[in-house]
């Protein structure tokens, strides 16, 4: 009965620990394309973006986890403040 017991608790051990290895691969995995993406978006990108003014939208937040969607604006004086997501 015991000599059982301890095997059921080795294989418990081994496959948490082969859940957490397989966790951080794919981790790995979807960092390393992310990276990938984002150097081929450089390469894309034109040379001198337009400079924003104040006021002008100049991005998008999404965070899809909190169902939250948000328009950056550049400037931090009275009126962009009122237009920003904070408000």
């Amino acid at each position: 009965m015991l000599r059982a017991f301890c095997a059921i608790l080795i294989l418990g051990g081994l496959a948490i620990a082969g859940l957490g290895v397989y966790s951080y691969w794919t981790a790995r995995q979807g960092e390393r394309q992310a990276q990938e993406q984002w150097e081929g978006q450089l390469t894309k990108r034109p040379q001198a973006p337009p400079r924003a003014h104040r006021g002008d939208t100049i991005a998008r937040l999404s965070i899809e986890r909190l169902d939250s969607h948000w328009v950056v604006i550049e400037g931090a004086e009275k009126e962009e403040l009122q237009r920003s997501p904070a408000t």
